[in-house]
């Protein structure tokens, strides 16, 4: 089901379950995958898309570092949750006048002190926060080992 909708949301003005274009929930994750093999990503990755199928949020992932995971794995039934320029500018348009999107940065692990140690705490505030409509997590591939 999750899988239809978020096909649904890329097709439709309203994505289902959200009531209207402002309702729905949206978390993107950019990630470098920095000390991360190809193995791995796609189970972290799984971890997080779970807990977005529990939840109704729509999820999307953007890589910016050497390894492009999503070369090689998709979703069941061709769900593809690759953040693209397109799906960039749709969710855009519908969250216009929303003040764009709840940025977490994770704390970076190559000394140069960016990021917050504990984004963790901040990522399940936001979360649990309902009115936050679209969440960006930024990480070093210490994003998807979120387990709480």
């Amino acid at each position: 089901e999750y899988g239809q909708r978020h096909a649904a949301a890329l097709r439709k003005a309203t994505p289902p379950g959200a009531g209207d274009a402002k309702g729905a929930r949206l978390l993107v994750v950019r990630d470098h995958w920095v000390n991360v093999g190809m193995g791995f990503m796609p189970q972290h990755a799984s971890e997080v898309l779970h807990a977005c199928m529990a939840a109704g949020i729509y999820l999307y992932f953007e890589n910016y570092g050497r390894y492009d995971w999503q070369e090689f794995f998709f979703g069941h039934g061709g769900l593809s949750t690759r953040w693209t320029e397109a799906r960039k500018a749709l969710w855009a348009r519908r969250f216009a006048g929303l003040g764009g999107p709840h940025v977490i940065e994770v704390k970076r692990e190559d000394g140069s002190g960016i990021g917050d140690e504990e984004w963790e705490a901040s990522l399940t505030a936001a979360l649990a926060n309902t009115s936050i409509r679209h969440i960006q997590l930024n990480g070093w591939a210490t994003t998807v080992h979120y387990r709480r």
